[in-house]
């Protein structure tokens, strides 16, 4: 089953494909980079808009996973204050976080779920990585550090 966020992008995007009209929508929870790329696309010369659809993905994966790691390397310099106990835990934490987003991911992917496997592994990583990057930006709210 796809997350509440990556089942709205799905479906706001399907409906782009049924309804040209509402192709230059604004999607809450995406990167305005993202929305931009989606809005862009046009119908390829097999009439399918998806290949084009994942390089807007991969695109939007590749700018979430930067803001994460950078998030990461703040807290990782923050969290050192606290002792090497937090240091380690966030590290684990970080490690396991990595699993569970990969091996759900790839449950979403699976063959039966609409509209396909590779849009949906994406959606999901996309929308995990983005909600584990603002998690990461609170903490470092927290412990007064740099946000970005």
């Amino acid at each position: 089953m796809l997350g509440t966020g990556a089942r709205f992008v799905a479906v706001v995007f399907a409906a782009t494909m049924v309804f040209p009209i509402y192709g230059h929508a604004e999607i809450p929870g995406n990167s305005p980079a993202f929305n931009k790329c989606i809005n862009a696309i046009k119908e390829g010369p097999n009439g399918s808009r998806w290949g084009p659809f994942g390089v807007c993905q991969r695109e939007e994966l590749a700018r979430q996973d930067r803001r994460l790691n950078s998030g990461y390397s703040k807290l990782s310099t923050e969290v050192k204050t606290l002792g090497p106990d937090s240091s380690s835990k966030l590290l684990q934490g970080q490690r396991q976080w990595m699993a569970y987003r990969d091996a759900w991911c790839a449950f979403e992917a699976r063959p039966d779920a609409p509209p396909t496997p590779e849009v949906n592994g994406m959606l999901c990583k996309i929308e995990l990585t983005t909600q584990q990057a603002e998690l990461i930006e609170e903490q470092l709210d927290e412990l007064g550090g740099p946000k970005r």
